[in-house]
């Protein structure tokens, strides 16, 4: 038997990083970022949602990297990444309590099917990468729950590259919509790509 060829990390790490480049390009160019962040002067809750959203993106990550080889389990990963997103719902709710603001806010969800339709868009080429690496390189012992956390990764990615053009200045907008455009992206992922992991 021809002896397994060790699982190397950085060469998806490098077309990650080059994915998300070229995703965030190309939104640019068919869409265009909020101006507030062309100017270099980005609004403070473009900011806090883009950490949110940046700093759960690395432990989902991890986690899908691990669910490539045999054996390795997520841990507390998963959990942790679940629980820093529930603050965007969380701030959503706290924002409500203050007067007035329910009357900024509910006009944004008309732009609902905008930001589902572009965060799957920016979502598509992270989902290609890992599970082409997955599905060439890896040994995916548990194909769904390891779709379903690629899926999260997609999803994470995919929003946090959305935010740059979304328009939203409410954390109802992020609280209510960003997390039903990940889930959506998580479903799409957990059903349709399972058969291409099996090994």
């Amino acid at each position: 038997m021809q002896p397994v060829r060790p699982l190397r990390s950085w060469p998806v790490l490098a077309a990650l990083v080059l994915g998300w480049a070229a995703t965030a390009a190309v939104l640019q160019w068919q869409v265009g970022w909020r101006t507030d962040i062309l100017t270099g002067d980005p609004a403070v809750i473009v900011v806090e949602r883009g950490i949110i959203l940046l700093v759960a993106l690395a432990p989902l990550l991890i986690a899908a990297m691990r669910m490539a080889r045999p054996g390795r389990r997520a841990g507390w990963l998963l959990p942790g990444a679940l629980a820093w997103l529930a603050l965007l719902p969380a701030l959503a709710t706290a924002s409500l309590r203050v007067r007035g603001e329910l009357a900024i806010a509910v006009p944004e969800l008309a732009g609902t099917g905008r930001c589902v339709r572009l965060s799957v868009g920016c979502a598509l080429p992270t989902l290609i990468i890992l599970v082409t690496w997955a599905r060439r390189w890896g040994a995916v012992t548990d194909p769904g729950r390891a779709c379903a956390t690629i899926g999260l990764v997609a999803a994470v990615s995919g929003v946090a590259i959305y935010s740059l053009t979304c328009p939203s200045q409410h954390w109802l907008f992020a609280g209510l919509v960003y997390p039903s455009a990940m889930a959506i992206i998580v479903l799409l992922a957990r059903l349709a790509l399972p058969r291409l992991l099996r090994w």
